[in-house]
């Protein structure tokens, strides 16, 4: 049942699972984010006003 839910056979050491999980992230760069959001932002709107045509969905 364990397995199922992510559980591993074998002990790991937690420590180096860890470390090897920290090093596969990458790095968290606010500025990056920020310009994606505001790009997806302005993209919505775009869509939503300018684009014309039939509204859909709620809230449109």
């Amino acid at each position: 049942m364990m397995r199922l839910l992510g559980g591993k056979t074998l002990a790991v050491d937690s420590a180096a699972a860890a470390a090897a999980a920290a090093a596969a992230k990458k790095t968290f760069d606010v500025n990056q984010v920020s310009q994606e959001l505001e790009q997806q932002f302005k993209a919505g709107i775009h869509q939503k006003f300018d684009a014309g045509g039939q509204r859909r969905g709620l809230g449109a």
